[in-house]
């Protein structure tokens, strides 16, 4: 190879470093398989002009996309090696070592039009009943054309539902719209609001006290532990975006 730099008059540096190996941010990442829970809160995340996160109401905040909480009641496994787990109790407590990232797949939700085809392929059965309460109906004006009601996602605020996490060729997992959807639990009674509240209070304490575990563990005289993190799978629409994450 030294020749071939030579022939080609391809001068590198000394300097140069022979190859660095990327970086790899580890996160949960929820295995594959069937899910039930309940629908949560719709969160949305804002950017600045220049790319940056943001909060809602900051100057120069831009709404970006949504990500819709998906409470994890159980996790069943797959068709070929089921299993029957229990993430958060009836009475939504959860186990004091489960990490906050198990206990809700983060959905994203699309804002641009381009986009919307998958909302429709995620949400389009979803009705409690009325043509008012979809999330995804036809355009008054063009009725061949759909459109997402976003503000709808609050009437399904505790709502049970069930789906399918799938993992890719590369591990990434998702929601395999070709072949799978969220779906209503038909029969299954709403979560209480005041059981939900009571959830996000104890979800919103332990995330404080993860986000302030995960500054100690920055601090420079912070040794790594050893162990493996598992990285089974993750929403392949947040793989580059940790802060659609919940911490």
């Amino acid at each position: 190879m030294n020749n071939f730099y030579e022939q080609a008059g391809y001068a590198l540096p000394d300097d140069m470093p022979q190859s660095v190996a990327s970086e790899q941010k580890q996160y949960y990442r929820h295995p594959a398989g069937i899910y039930n829970g309940f629908i949560g809160r719709l969160m949305l995340k804002y950017k600045t002009a220049d790319g940056k996160w943001s909060e809602q109401g900051m100057p120069g905040a831009i709404l970006v996309r949504g990500v819709l909480q998906t409470w994890i009641k159980k996790y069943l496994g797959t068709p070929q090696t089921p299993v029957n787990v229990t993430i958060l109790n009836d009475d939504l407590t959860f186990s004091p070592d489960r990490k906050i990232a198990e206990l809700y797949y983060p959905q994203v939700i699309e804002f641009a039009p381009k986009d919307q085809w998958k909302n429709i392929k995620l949400f389009d059965t979803f009705t409690l009943g009325s043509p008012e309460s979809k999330i995804i109906r036809s355009n008054a004006d063009k009725p061949t054309i759909k459109e997402t009601v976003f503000k709808n996602f609050a009437y399904y605020y505790g709502v049970p539902v069930k789906w399918v996490i799938s993992l890719s060729d590369i591990g990434n997992t998702y929601i395999d719209t070709k072949k799978d959807r969220i779906e209503i639990i038909k029969g299954a009674e709403r979560i209480p609001i005041a059981d939900i509240a009571a959830l996000e209070k104890e979800f919103e304490r332990q995330l404080e006290a993860e986000r302030a575990a995960r500054k100690t563990e920055q601090a420079p005289e912070y040794t790594p532990p050893t162990a493996d993190i598992d990285l089974s799978g993750i929403n392949p629409d947040l793989l580059n975006d940790n802060t659609d994450l919940p911490f």
